[in-house]
């Protein structure tokens, strides 16, 4: 085995190495298979409302009750705080004109929060209870909805909050649909989930992942 052999194999080790290191992390998934039904799983924290883990169609997913309709909460994961990605499916439905609202959210519960507006015909990003941005999303009832959050530092005192949002029916959208750029630190905080069960039916939520981004 010549030299020149020798460094083209450390070479490509060196390279599988660093595109290893660039891959994103997963830091959380749960798809809820493995969960008792009636329970919340070990890990994940209700903040209010009456969350549990339900069946249909042989499948598990972490389901909100119809009632009260108020809006509420859960977190899940690892606290953190930025270049950091979330992402969720969720199920409603529409009763006449009434719809459920429901969001994924980074940094905690009062960080930047991913919102479907069914009601405004919008896709909402807020932080804290403050709206930020909002632009056109036609929610589509009785089909799921997926969810994608990130927050990333741009550069040094800016970071960037992305977001998207897509039925089931569709592809995933190949450019993301808000962008908010802020130069105010996130906090470290864990990813959640909201639910407003406005339209008085259940709201179910489904294969959570939380990635850590290089």
């Amino acid at each position: 085995m010549n030299a020149k052999f020798i460094r083209l194999v450390l070479v490509a080790m060196a390279t599988t190495g660093l595109t290893a290191l660039a891959q994103p992390q997963s830091l959380y998934e749960n798809d809820f298979e493995k969960a008792g039904i009636g329970k919340v799983p070990d890990g994940m924290t209700v903040l209010d409302g009456a969350f549990a883990v339900r069946e249909a169609g042989g499948n598990r997913f972490l389901e909100l009750p119809g009632a009260p309709l108020e809006e509420f909460g859960v977190l899940f994961g690892p606290p953190c705080k930025d270049n950091i990605a979330v992402e969720a499916r969720v199920f409603g439905t529409a009763t006449g004109r009434r719809y459920p609202t429901f969001a994924l959210s980074l940094n905690g519960a009062g960080g930047y929060r991913l919102k479907v507006s069914p009601g405004r015909r919008a896709l909402e990003l807020f932080k804290g209870d403050e709206n930020k941005l909002a632009v056109p999303f036609a929610w589509q009832p009785g089909k799921w909805t997926h969810l994608r959050l990130e927050v990333r530092k741009a550069n040094e005192g800016t970071w960037r909050v992305q977001g998207r949002a897509w039925s089931e029916s569709e592809p995933e959208p190949a450019a993301w649909m808000i962008t908010l750029n802020v130069d105010q630190e996130p906090s470290p905080g864990r990813a959640g989930l909201f639910g407003s069960p406005i339209s008085g039916t259940p709201i179910w939520f489904d294969d959570l992942r939380v990635t850590a981004l290089p």
